[in-house]
């Protein structure tokens, strides 16, 4: 995938997250939520020429990134996507702490897809 296919399929997995369906699923929204930053990070590396198939790689990423200053809560906020992921093996999140990484997870997907245009 290009890094602009991976910018749709975010802000598509995004956006799939916030539906009725997903909001009553939580296992459902938390891996829809990391699907999304998952996509957004592997665009940034593309771009980068970096390695991104793995989820190290993708944690690689996010440090090389947050190495300007401007981007130093990229791993906070991806932390909070990999939350959401093991939530979606787990399910040990509650409604609230989903929603407060959601609101993580949006800001660096739209903060990667700026970045990507």
């Amino acid at each position: 995938m290009t890094p602009q296919e991976h910018i749709a399929a975010a802000l598509n997995f995004q956006q799939l997250a916030d539906t009725p369906i997903a909001q009553q699923n939580p296992l459902l929204r938390s891996e829809l939520l990391w699907c999304a930053a998952a996509h957004a990070v592997k665009a940034a590396a593309k771009q980068h020429g970096w390695e991104n198939q793995t989820h190290a790689d993708l944690f690689q990423t996010i440090s090389r990134l947050a190495r300007n200053p401007i981007h130093r809560r990229f791993p906070q906020w991806f932390n909070q996507a990999s939350r959401l992921h093991r939530n979606m093996y787990e399910g040990n999140l509650s409604d609230r702490a989903i929603t407060e990484s959601r609101n993580q997870v949006h800001q660096l997907v739209n903060r990667l897809t700026e970045l990507a245009e």
